[in-house]
């Protein structure tokens, strides 16, 4: 099961319908991506996305984001990099 809201900090991370799409057909399960959100490094890059990046036996797991507002960011696509 794939959460639907995740609190990390003073951010809640909301994750999008084909994110989580994504995750079910790449064979990632939920508490991967929880643990990626939470304790791996967020990179930001232009002027409104996040990456968040988890090191893994299988490789890098990267969920990229887009903050919507002050305190929140929706996950658009989970990967494997």
């Amino acid at each position: 099961m794939i959460y639907r809201d995740i609190i990390k900090g003073n951010c809640i991370v909301r994750l999008s319908h084909h994110a989580r799409r994504q995750a079910k057909e790449r064979g990632i399960y939920s508490g991967l991506i929880i643990e990626a959100i939470m304790c791996g490094e967020m990179k930001q890059f232009g002027k409104n996305y996040v990456k968040f990046i988890k090191r893994c036996g299988k490789g890098n797991l990267i969920c990229l984001g887009e903050r919507k507002e002050r305190n929140k960011i929706l996950i658009l696509t989970i990967e494997w990099g």
